[in-house]
């Protein structure tokens, strides 16, 4: 009944034509996609072929005069090389030659790729570790403007790479903004290149030779200055495991120490034993006596006469970083790391070293030892902060060396605050504080760090207590051990 139903809708001499109209027009649209297939795979094949026949083909608007030797198209790299900090990359050098130019967001890699040297459409030219660190920027001139204007690097016929703006359109350089004739004025025979080693070092080479080094990436734990701060009670038992467990075990190249003690004695004997027992190491002491203490104009409310030893300990604090900082403007070394100690601290064992996060303060407590508990005035209740021991990088170290600068003044603020005072507890229970001390350095130290933007990080990893001066006891722990 169905065929008779269509029969019935269509007479025969259409139904022939409707046929033929189907199938010619299933034909024609088959045809066009068997067309349209075969287009696109010639062309991509055309377009393989050129790419490798021609890997060194110069990427869209760059300029023709730059001679493509030594330049590879990025996708010979790692995917991830291509973009640093949200920017595509388009080319990149292995080398930089005399008659190349680096134009904008051009870069110069090392042959690992784990170091990108790149020039910034802001004329900025700045290296980053792209593999270990990331995007982080570790070298750069400070050259970035923001007009309209072309910038390119060239090394020029004096050896030196210049870096200029000026117009790629007439070839003419208007301005240079910076040279690596500033570090060395003389200038380098030979065919001079730009190479980018796979350390991370960027440097001129000529003849195989390194000419001149621009930068050199710092070791990861680099320059260690340790500040020894405090009264000589049992150094004699503490010095050779110092010396053994962390002067020799850091594992930077370079590690100095700095003591600042107080003492009426013979200063030349002190002097002699310190010498005898960390050699090499020992850069600097000062031993101040009674006379260069400090008498606290006001003792601070709850503190009493503990303010003046809160106040000299600072002080002390502060003049072995002054020691340090002479240190460094005389010799020109720059420390990586501060770690601040006590000459009682006695070190069982070597350290777990790690790197410090910028802007944090790593403070080792014996295993088990909480001191007290704080508050800030954040509204944080936390682990009181040891003022015995400390370790940073420097920048966040200062802020902790230079507490003295403002010891009063912070100390007032807290004091007249109904937020936070300057207590600790001892002892918690049920929500309470049992054990209380209105005048707790190791709340202060918390609460001064956090009011500089400074991050605490409390660690019980550290194989370390003080030590007695009879040497029996170890303090706050019952037993001549680190582990409370």
């Amino acid at each position: 009944s169905t065929q008779s139903t269509w029969e019935a809708r269509i007479n025969n001499g259409n139904m022939t034509s409707f046929y033929r109209c189907l199938v010619l027009n299933r034909v024609w649209l088959l045809c066009l996609v068997v067309l349209l297939t075969s287009g696109v795979l010639f062309c991509y094949k055309v377009l393989e072929v050129r790419l490798q026949d021609e890997g060194d083909d110069l990427p869209f608007g760059t300029s023709r005069d730059v001679a493509p030797t030594s330049k590879q198209l990025l996708p010979s790299l790692p995917a991830d090389t291509l973009r640093i900090n949200s920017s595509y990359i388009t080319s990149c050098f292995v080398q930089l030659a005399q008659n190349e130019r680096l134009l904008a967001e051009q870069c110069v890699r090392s042959p690992n790729s784990d170091h990108v040297l790149i020039l910034r459409t802001n004329g900025n030219l700045e290296l980053y570790n792209h593999k270990d660190r990331g995007e982080v920027r570790q070298w750069c001139t400070n050259t970035a403007v923001y007009w309209p204007t072309d910038f390119w690097a060239h090394i020029g016929i004096d050896g030196h790479l210049h870096l200029v703006r000026g117009s790629l359109a007439s070839g003419v350089a208007e301005e240079e903004l910076w040279s690596s004739r500033l570090l060395n004025p003389r200038s380098h025979v030979g065919n001079t290149t730009l190479l980018l080693e796979d350390s991370g070092a960027l440097g001129l080479h000529a003849n195989n030779t390194t000419v001149q080094t621009i930068f050199t990436p710092p070791p990861r734990f680099g320059a260690l200055a340790v500040l020894s701060v405090g009264l000589l009670r049992s150094y004699r038992l503490t010095c050779r495991p110092l010396v053994e467990n962390v002067l020799s075990q850091w594992p930077g190249a370079v590690v100095h120490l700095f003591i600042v003690t107080a003492s009426d004695r013979n200063h030349d004997a002190i002097l002699s034993n310190l010498q005898q027992c960390f050699g090499a190491y020992l850069k600097r002491v000062k031993i101040l006596s009674s006379s260069d203490q400090d008498s606290a104009p006001t003792e601070v409310r709850g503190c009493g006469s503990k303010t003046s030893r809160l106040l000299n300990m600072f002080k002390s604090i502060h003049v072995a970083g002054s020691l340090m900082r002479q240190h460094m403007l005389e010799t020109k070394i720059v420390y990586d790391s501060v770690l601040r100690i006590r000459p009682d601290h006695l070190f069982l064992a070597p350290p777990p070293f790690e790197t410090v996060s910028p802007g944090t303060i790593l403070i080792p407590h014996p295993f088990g030892e909480h001191l007290f508990y704080c508050q800030s005035f954040s509204g944080e209740f936390s682990i009181g902060q040891s003022d015995q021991i400390a370790l940073g990088p420097l920048s966040a170290m200062n802020i902790y060396i230079d507490i003295y600068l403002s010891f009063f003044h912070t100390l007032q603020n807290i004091q007249d605050s109904d937020i936070a005072k300057f207590t600790g507890c001892r002892m918690v229970r049920d929500g309470l504080c049992i054990q209380e001390d209105v005048c707790c350095v190791e709340c202060f130290v918390g609460y001064y760090l956090k009011l500089y933007g400074v991050a605490v990080d409390v660690r019980w990893n550290w194989k370390q207590n003080l030590l007695s001066k009879s040497g029996v006891l170890a303090k706050d722990c019952g037993t001549l051990w680190w582990n409370c």
